[in-house]
């Protein structure tokens, strides 16, 4: 929902509940309110301003007058390594569930913002913005390999441009989705170290914490495991939602990382699975997801084999969809509508690999 807004509701400690009551609107709308205010009605943003005694003009400006841009952004994204470490320490839920939601915003923003600077469309004000949001990410790696194979530091005054130019010229501007994949697996949000463990547990990767395991108090908390694994890369996620799935982990489990981004990928483990000819793949699918399924038997062979890194377009063959689909399937429909499960899966069966 809208930010500022939300910073304005808890000042006056209004829940969500309350002010759909107070403006006489479903709370669903209220939380599809974005930043810019562009979809709040005149009649709501009358009733808000007098509720909140704030001008119309700050709610569409999203900040007090007087308010700095980046006192604004500092209340919005509300990102802070010592305190949010310290929360942790204090075994404090709510403030470190509210610092890992800020950087989600911040993560979400900072991608949104640099999709405008593809197109063009982007201003003054949120060039600003973006710089301010670029002090909290890391670089994947200590440089970044040129299409000349010179390699660019971090610390380079021109690291963001040449990096910016380089996917532009390289991909084309059309290709947004491949520009931001890329910029998503190169610029790392911090996560106040904390990082995700081969056995899907959270745990800290810095000596800050001295001997204390502040994530003691919050062992199996799932809502804080998945607010962070929200602001991993796309590849993170994905290997670990493979993983998960090929150790057999829990339907639920599988399901709720896959609706935070993650993606099942095909893996060598498949092999014998994908092993038809393609007379034995028409017969089951039909010409073009026999195609497909080629494409993959190839890819794995040739991927897997290497100790080389994905692209975006082998990462999209990858994608094992028809088992998200069914991952998917048996979550939101099996107790809803068994019948319909249960024919998805009669089905379907002989396909899902």
């Amino acid at each position: 929902m809208n930010n500022f807004i939300k910073s304005l509701m808890e000042e006056k400690n209004i829940k969500q509940k309350e002010l759909a009551e107070i403006l006489g609107i479903s709370s669903s709308m209220i939380s599809q309110w974005n930043d810019e205010a562009t979809n709040i009605g005149i009649d709501s943003l009358y009733s808000i301003s007098k509720l909140f005694h704030v001008t119309v003009d700050e709610l569409l400006d999203g900040k007090r007058s007087g308010e700095s841009l980046e006192d604004k952004w500092y209340r919005e994204y509300c990102i802070n390594e010592t305190a949010a470490k310290r929360a942790l320490i204090d075994g404090d839920r709510v403030m470190v569930i509210e610092y890992l939601n800020a950087l989600q915003r911040a993560d979400s923003r900072f991608f949104k913002l640099f999709e405008k600077k593809i197109c063009g469309t982007i201003t003054d004000v949120e060039i600003r913005e973006w710089e301010y949001l670029r002090q909290f990410f890391n670089i994947k790696s200590h440089g970044y390999k040129l299409q000349d194979g010179r390699w660019l530091s971090e610390k380079d005054d021109m690291f963001d441009k040449t990096i910016f130019n380089t996917l532009i010229s390289k991909y084309g501007k059309s290709n947004l989705p491949l520009i931001i994949w890329e910029l998503s697996n190169i610029y790392l949000i911090t996560r106040y170290d904390i990082i995700v463990s081969e056995n899907f547990e959270l745990e800290l990767a810095d000596e800050y914490y001295s001997d204390i395991d502040p994530l003691e108090d919050f062992k199996g908390d799932r809502e804080i495991f998945y607010a962070i694994y929200k602001i991993l890369s796309p590849i993170e996620k994905n290997n670990i939602v493979t993983k998960a799935y090929h150790e057999h982990a829990s339907i639920g489990f599988l399901y709720e990382l896959i609706k935070c981004g993650g993606n099942i990928l095909y893996t060598r483990e498949d092999f014998n699975m994908l092993n038809y000819d393609s007379e034995d793949l028409a017969n089951m699918e039909g010409a073009e997801p026999a195609l497909e399924l080629d494409d993959i038997h190839t890819l794995l062979w040739e991927v897997y084999g290497m100790d080389v890194e994905l692209s975006y377009e082998q990462y999209q063959i990858l994608i094992n969809r028809s088992r998200m689909e069914q991952i998917d399937m048996e979550v939101r429909h099996k107790e809803k509508s068994p019948v319909k499960y249960w024919e998805f899966i009669r089905d379907n069966s002989t396909i899902l690999l």
